[in-house]
């Protein structure tokens, strides 16, 4: 079956994939800048309470490292990546949500938006054959 754009199914579903993997790799990316702004922070005195601005930079480092590790799965076609990148999706909406009602509304949007836009990506994703 040959789609309005000429290309397969199969061919869209790769694209699908490769869209939610730069997009977790997007997010990866703007995780490891905020780790950068707090280490900067602590290095010129910016912050009064160095242990928690490091604590907080460590753990922003494990979510940009384990957005990363999606972001590298999906781009090289692992089916198993897909559920993670849902959820990881999923809970960045009512993240979204609270930071438009708290003060930062543009940056709040930009949150859902990229989230929802993940999330249609990763449910276009094929999921595994089961293997008989």
């Amino acid at each position: 079956m040959i789609t309005s754009q000429g290309t397969s199914p199969t061919e869209d579903l790769s694209q699908a994939g490769r869209a939610a993997a730069l997009l977790m790799a997007a997010q990866a990316l703007v995780l490891l800048a905020l780790v950068v702004v707090s280490l900067v922070q602590v290095v010129s005195g910016g912050t009064d309470d160095v242990a928690q601005a490091l604590t907080e930079a460590a753990l922003v480092l494990v979510f940009a490292a384990g957005a990363a590790v999606l972001a590298l799965a999906l781009y090289r076609g692992k089916a198993p990546a897909r559920t993670p990148t849902l959820v990881w999706n999923a809970l960045l909406v009512p993240v979204g949500f609270s930071l438009m009602g708290g003060g930062a509304p543009a940056v709040g949007l930009a949150v859902l938006l990229v989230a929802a836009a993940t999330i249609i990506a990763a449910l276009l994703i094929p999921r595994a054959e089961p293997e008989d």
